[in-house]
Parts: structure tokens; sequence; C-alpha cells
């Protein structure tokens, strides 16, 4: 839910041994039964082909492990869609830290003032906005708007749709601070 398993699992936890246990576990459930419960939100597979299909680099950052990320993202179509990837396993601080962030941006080759980084979580709008990016809270996610507007995103994306709208012209979409 935005940060890594051993953030995640760091506050039940009474010995290192024991947090390891724990992902191990986790992981071994995970792995076991990933890929019938991996599924997509209605509306993004599309609304992605059509911000690549319109030239807008696009990237992935996540607080999954990069084997994980990638083999969710193939099996809902859209790892071919991803131009950069920044996993957990591949930054010394995870999200909220702005690491990530800045770590896609810099392999976009890219400007923080012209980046948007969508996010579902607070920790997703926090490291984007210490990075010095616009944010925009996908509300399809499994966080609502109460949850995330202490974060004050830039933008609001009711649903994947918005992203078009937000990436393919040039004024901002109703709802934007």
């Amino acid at each position: 839910m935005g940060t890594p398993l051993h953030i995640q699992f760091s506050a039940w936890q009474d010995s290192p041994q024991v947090l390891e246990a724990m992902i191990a576990t986790y992981r071994e459930y995970n792995l076991k039964h990933h890929d019938r419960m991996v599924t997509i939100y209605p509306g993004v597979l599309e609304a992605i082909r059509e911000i690549k299909a319109a030239g807008i680099q696009t990237g992935l950052v996540t607080s999954k492990n990069r084997q994980g990320a990638i083999r969710g993202l193939q099996l809902v179509g859209l790892e071919a869609l991803m131009d950069v990837m920044v996993c957990a396993d591949e930054v010394t601080n995870p999200k909220p830290h702005p690491e990530p962030v800045e770590k896609a941006v810099a392999l976009l080759g890219a400007a923080p003032a012209s980046t948007v980084y969508v996010g579902d979580s607070i920790h997703d709008m926090h490291s984007g906005r210490a990075a010095g990016v616009k944010t925009a809270a996908a509300l399809w996610g499994p966080f609502k708007r109460d949850h995330l507007e202490h974060a004050e995103p830039d933008y609001w994306l009711e649903k994947p749709g918005d992203l078009v709208e937000l990436f393919t012209h040039p004024k901002p979409l109703s709802g934007a601070s």
C-alpha cells in the first residue's frame, strides 16, 4: 500500500529474524496466488495506450520489487507501455522519500517541473511533492479523496480516462488546484 514490505511489517516484529520470516511468508503466499489475483482497473490499459500513442513518456515507480512488478505488468499488458521502472529494490530510500521519483525523472531525461507523478496513496503524493514534480491523485485506487486531501495533489483523477485529459490537453482538469 505504497511502502515496501520491510516498512509495512516493521511495526509487528520483535527482531530482524522475525521481520525476515514475515516477509518470506508473505512473498511465498503472494507468489503462489499472484497470477490469479492480479487485475487491472477498468480503463487503465486503454488510457495508457492513448497516452503512449500521443508520444508521452511513461514510467512506473512502485514499492514492489522489480520481479513482482514486471510479473504483474506482463499479466495485464502494461509492461511494454512503460519507458522506465523504478522499484523498491532499486533505491536506498523508498517512498515517501523523493528518491524513487527523482530516479524515474532522471531515467526519463525529464525536468521535474514538466513531470506529473500519478499515485493512489499518501506516500505517492509525498514522494512526488518532495521530488518537485506535479502530483495527481488517482481516486480509483484503495484510498479515497478524504485520505489524500491533506497531501494537496495538483490534480484529482476520478477515473482512468482523466489521465488522457491531463496528459493530452494543455489546460488542467477541473478540480486542479
